[in-house]
């Protein structure tokens, strides 16, 4: 093994255990008390790396944001596969979101919290809906459209959306922040499930 490949390998190694470390004092303290002291040492190495790799804590939170927000959209909802019904596919799609989110809460909180003051972090997020989950959902909803459960005309990007921003509101919102029990949750899904495909309907 060439030596510049043994420091790519290195390199990778030491980034995946600042983040999996960065993740889980995030998680504990929120981001205004961690400190890349503590990351540093849960991850065993420099804490002078944090700010060579991810340009400082704010760098690292955003680097974590993109993996998880690429592991929730886009690998998640690829990996799908496709149901008989338009109404199937909401569901599923709200469910898989719903279970994905439920195991990232705490640090999902953090996220929440930090893309309110900092601006750069809310654009962050937002492009990964627009630019990658949007687009994913609109190409599943073809699919259907295809077999004639969606109308031809329908606003394809804005079922998308809707669907997308369901799966924050019951995922997160309703299931973390407002403490509903999740045969609740699950219901309101189906229900909406079922009023969304209807609505979309031929």
């Amino acid at each position: 093994m060439s030596a510049a490949i043994k420091k790519k390998r290195d390199r990778g190694a030491t980034q995946q255990a600042l983040v999996e470390a960065a993740i889980a004092v995030f998680s504990e303290h929120g981001y205004d008390a961690a400190t890349t002291r503590e990351v540093a040492k849960r991850a065993k190495v420099s804490e002078a790396l944090i700010q060579r790799y991810f340009e400082g804590k704010a760098g690292l939170l955003h680097a974590i944001t993109d993996i998880l927000m690429k592991e929730g959209n886009e690998e998640l909802l690829a990996n799908l596969p496709f149901v008989d019904t338009l109404e199937e596919e909401i569901l599923q799609v709200l469910t898989t979101s719903c279970t994905d989110m439920r195991e990232k809460s705490d640090f999902i909180r953090v996220v929440m919290s930090r893309a309110i003051v900092d601006e750069k972090l809310g654009k962050q997020m937002g492009a990964h809906v627009h630019q990658k989950k949007i687009p994913l959902l609109k190409t599943r909803l073809l699919h259907y459209q295809a077999k004639g459960q969606i109308a031809q005309g329908r606003d394809l990007n804005a079922i998308a959306f809707s669907i997308s921003g369901l799966s924050f509101l019951l995922g997160f919102m309703a299931s973390e922040v407002f403490a509903f029990d999740r045969n609740h949750v699950t219901a309101i899904a189906k229900n909406l499930s079922g009023i969304l495909a209807r609505g979309a309907g031929a």
